[in-house]
Protein backbone atom coordinates (compact mmCIF):
# COMPACT_ATOMS: atom_id res chain seq x y z
CA UNK A 1 0.00 0.00 0.00
CA UNK A 2 1.53 3.52 -0.81
CA UNK A 3 -0.06 6.21 0.76
CA UNK A 4 -1.24 9.79 0.01
CA UNK A 5 1.04 11.24 2.46
CA UNK A 6 3.79 10.33 4.57
CA UNK A 7 1.80 11.51 8.02
CA UNK A 8 -0.55 8.55 7.75
CA UNK A 9 1.84 5.92 8.46
CA UNK A 10 1.76 6.25 12.14
CA UNK A 11 -2.36 5.96 12.01
CA UNK A 12 -1.00 2.41 9.14
CA UNK A 13 1.19 1.31 11.44
CA UNK A 14 -0.95 1.35 14.69
CA UNK A 15 -4.06 -0.17 12.50
CA UNK A 16 -1.96 -2.94 11.46
CA UNK A 17 -1.19 -3.83 14.63
CA UNK A 18 -4.83 -3.93 16.36
CA UNK A 19 -6.05 -5.85 12.94
CA UNK A 20 -3.14 -8.38 13.51
CA UNK A 21 -4.25 -8.53 17.49
CA UNK A 22 -7.66 -8.91 16.04
CA UNK A 23 -6.36 -11.81 13.92
CA UNK A 24 -4.58 -13.61 15.89
CA UNK A 25 -7.59 -14.93 17.15
CA UNK A 26 -8.90 -17.16 14.43
CA UNK A 27 -7.32 -20.61 14.66
CA UNK A 28 -6.51 -20.31 10.96
CA UNK A 29 -4.21 -17.65 11.30
CA UNK A 30 -0.95 -19.11 11.25
CA UNK A 31 1.09 -15.67 10.92
CA UNK A 32 1.25 -12.25 9.64
CA UNK A 33 3.60 -9.63 9.18
CA UNK A 34 3.71 -5.67 8.02
CA UNK A 35 6.91 -4.18 6.96
CA UNK A 36 7.30 -0.03 6.39
CA UNK A 37 9.23 0.10 2.81
CA UNK A 38 9.90 3.87 3.18
CA UNK A 39 7.95 6.61 4.73
CA UNK A 40 5.11 6.35 2.34
CA UNK A 41 5.15 2.03 1.70
CA UNK A 42 3.71 -0.80 4.11
CA UNK A 43 3.87 -4.37 2.59
CA UNK A 44 2.03 -7.27 4.89
CA UNK A 45 1.02 -10.61 4.17
CA UNK A 46 -0.40 -13.21 6.10
CA UNK A 47 -0.66 -17.08 6.48
CA UNK A 48 -3.70 -19.02 7.11
CA UNK A 49 -4.02 -22.92 6.76
CA UNK A 50 -6.56 -22.93 4.40
CA UNK A 51 -8.56 -20.15 1.49
CA UNK A 52 -11.91 -20.97 3.13
CA UNK A 53 -10.99 -19.57 6.40
CA UNK A 54 -9.02 -16.07 5.31
CA UNK A 55 -11.63 -15.43 3.08
CA UNK A 56 -14.31 -15.45 6.28
CA UNK A 57 -12.11 -13.52 8.04
CA UNK A 58 -11.71 -11.09 4.47
CA UNK A 59 -15.37 -9.88 5.79
CA UNK A 60 -14.48 -9.90 9.82
CA UNK A 61 -15.53 -6.17 11.09
CA UNK A 62 -12.07 -5.16 11.87
CA UNK A 63 -10.71 -6.00 8.53
CA UNK A 64 -13.85 -4.06 6.58
CA UNK A 65 -13.14 -0.71 8.71
CA UNK A 66 -9.04 -1.04 8.10
CA UNK A 67 -9.89 -1.47 4.01
CA UNK A 68 -12.04 1.10 3.39
CA UNK A 69 -9.68 3.80 5.47
CA UNK A 70 -6.78 2.11 3.20
CA UNK A 71 -9.20 3.43 0.19
CA UNK A 72 -9.56 6.67 1.44
CA UNK A 73 -5.42 7.03 2.54
CA UNK A 74 -4.07 5.28 -0.01
CA UNK A 75 -2.66 6.09 -3.17
CA UNK A 76 -2.17 2.81 -4.52
CA UNK A 77 -3.50 -0.73 -3.00
CA UNK A 78 -2.00 -3.74 -4.02
CA UNK A 79 -3.24 -7.47 -3.27
CA UNK A 80 -2.09 -10.87 -4.16
CA UNK A 81 -3.21 -14.48 -3.05
CA UNK A 82 -0.65 -17.22 -3.74
CA UNK A 83 -1.19 -20.70 -3.14
CA UNK A 84 1.82 -23.17 -2.07
CA UNK A 85 1.91 -25.87 -5.59
CA UNK A 86 4.51 -28.00 -4.62
CA UNK A 87 7.45 -28.18 -2.19
CA UNK A 88 11.60 -28.44 -2.95
CA UNK A 89 12.97 -31.36 -1.59
CA UNK A 90 14.57 -29.74 1.70
CA UNK A 91 10.91 -28.02 2.43
CA UNK A 92 9.67 -31.82 2.60
CA UNK A 93 11.72 -32.07 5.77
CA UNK A 94 9.59 -29.50 7.45
CA UNK A 95 7.37 -30.52 9.92
CA UNK A 96 5.86 -27.78 9.16
CA UNK A 97 5.65 -26.00 12.75
CA UNK A 98 6.57 -22.52 13.35
CA UNK A 99 8.47 -22.90 16.72
CA UNK A 100 9.08 -19.56 17.57
CA UNK A 101 6.11 -17.62 16.45
CA UNK A 102 2.89 -20.13 16.89
CA UNK A 103 1.49 -23.16 17.69
CA UNK A 104 -0.41 -23.94 14.40
CA UNK A 105 0.99 -26.30 11.64
CA UNK A 106 0.47 -25.97 8.00
CA UNK A 107 -0.54 -29.94 7.59
CA UNK A 108 -3.40 -28.64 5.78
CA UNK A 109 -2.63 -26.10 3.07
CA UNK A 110 -4.20 -25.70 -0.01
Amino acid sequence: MRLRHWWYIVPAIRRFRELYGHTARDPAFIRGHFSVVDPWTIMNFSIWTNRKAMLLWSGATQHVSYVRWAHTHARELWSSEWHLAALSRGARRWSGAFPISTAHYTDDLE
